[in-house]
């Protein structure tokens, strides 16, 4: 880019650096005459072609290099001492013109009365550029002697100006002071009151912090009695429950004691009873033995005639059915018997008694009739089923676990001989 890498500002001369401005621009040989500075152009440069040189803007006056000079320039900040040409341009006009290179019409022109009949021709390849280096090169014509004891003189009167303005200063410093100070007692003050502020805000949120702890805690204890105040009243419920569980098993156990008592005075009874049947049953023995002899007698005195026999056979027949009517009786007696698990006491008597009873009948009948065998065989018969017969439980057990059984004696009316 012609311009250099600071066409763009704005071509102000900025005094606060080495060079006011740099850049890249086309240069046409100075123009025949020259004036007074003659001397300071290169003779070398006696071409009328438009060449590119690095141009430098500095404290008022225009220095040109060779292009390549750009770079070791950018690269230090330094120029060069020995420039490829110099000019001053105090007093000088510049103003852009339509000529320059073929594609680059933006010429710059640079005329001085020292020039005498000659001028500068520049020219850049943008009329941004050129606008940015006509301003920067009028700037720098300024700088002229004239210029130069007229700013003196301002600068006295400025200094003659700044002295009270300075006074004016030290006054408006010291009020200033001591309404900073009157401001710095009141920030002071301000800092205090909101350090404090601060500090209180901090314990309130502390303090608050702390009140939400303590009734978090306080919460969390009547939530934790509740809990405690539940388990104890389950807990006492759990223990009455154990309480009525083992008064129900005292009162089992009472219970149980008083039928094992009763079950044990039962036992004795039944005890008691069974010698008593075991006595009577040896009695009810001896008597059947004593029919058995009669009956052999009665088998040796045969003798009988046909209407005897047949009367004796109808005997029999029927007291065979009523023995047959006895034996189902004790047989279902001694089923129900079996069936109980227990065994008679007092009732019992009053069965056997009926049973002897019955069959001294029957030895009667039998001593009666002589020489009925049939009869007597019957008898032996009965007294052999009686033998297999044992009994052994109550009447109260029969009649708790059996239905009602009969004996039934012999004759034309039954009549109930036991009841289970």
């Amino acid at each position: 880019m012609a311009g250099g890498d600071n066409d763009d500002q704005d071509g102000g001369l900025d005094i606060s650096t080495k060079v006011q401005k740099s850049g890249v621009l086309y240069k046409k040989p100075f123009g025949r005459g020259g004036g007074a500075l003659k001397g300071l152009l290169k003779r070398t440069e006696t071409t009328e072609k438009w060449q590119k040189r690095f141009f430098l803007l500095k404290d008022g006056y225009l220095l040109w290099y060779p292009e390549k000079e750009r770079s070791s320039f950018e690269a230090t900040g330094l120029f060069n001492t020995h420039p490829k040409g110099v000019i001053p341009l105090g007093g000088s006009h510049v103003e852009p013109v339509n000529e320059g290179p073929p594609t680059m019409p933006f010429g710059i022109s640079v005329t001085h009365p020292d020039f005498g009949a000659g001028h500068l021709m520049l020219a850049a390849e943008s009329g941004q550029t050129r606008a940015l280096w006509v301003s920067a090169l009028n700037l720098a014509g300024k700088v002229t002697w004239s210029n130069a004891q007229i700013g003196e003189a301002t600068l006295e009167k400025l200094r003659a100006q700044g002295t009270t303005l300075e006074r004016e200063k030290a006054e408006t410093l010291n009020k200033l002071q001591e309404v900073a100070v009157g401001l710095a007692k009141e920030k002071d003050q301000r800092e205090l009151f909101e350090a404090m502020a601060s500090v209180l805000e901090e314990e309130k949120g502390r303090v608050e912090k702390e009140a939400a702890t303590i009734l978090e805690q306080k919460q969390e204890k009547e939530r934790q009695l509740e809990t405690t105040q539940r388990e104890k009243e389950e807990r006492e419920k759990v223990i009455a429950l154990k309480e009525d569980e083992v008064k129900q098993v005292a009162a089992e156990k009472e219970e149980v004691q008083k039928r094992n008592r009763a079950l044990s005075a039962n036992l004795q009874t039944l005890s008691s009873t069974a010698s008593a049947l075991e006595q009577e049953r040896v009695e009810l023995s001896s008597v059947l033995e004593k029919t058995v002899e009669v009956a052999s007698e009665l088998r040796r005195e045969k003798d009988q005639t046909s209407d005897e026999l047949e009367a004796e056979r109808l005997a029999r027949v029927k007291l065979e059915k009523r023995l047959k009517m006895a034996e189902a009786s004790l047989a279902r007696l001694d089923a129900a018997l079996r069936k109980s698990g227990v065994k008679l006491d007092l009732d019992i008597d009053l069965d056997v008694k009926a049973l002897r009873s019955f069959f001294s009948e029957r030895v009667e009948e039998v001593q009666r009739a002589q020489n009925s065998a049939a009869i007597v065989k019957e008898g032996l018969r009965a007294k052999k089923d009686f033998d297999k017969t044992e009994v052994a439980v109550t009447p109260e057990d029969v009649k708790a676990a059996a239905p009602a059984t009969e004996v039934v004696e012999p004759g034309e009316d039954a009549e109930p001989v036991a009841e289970g």
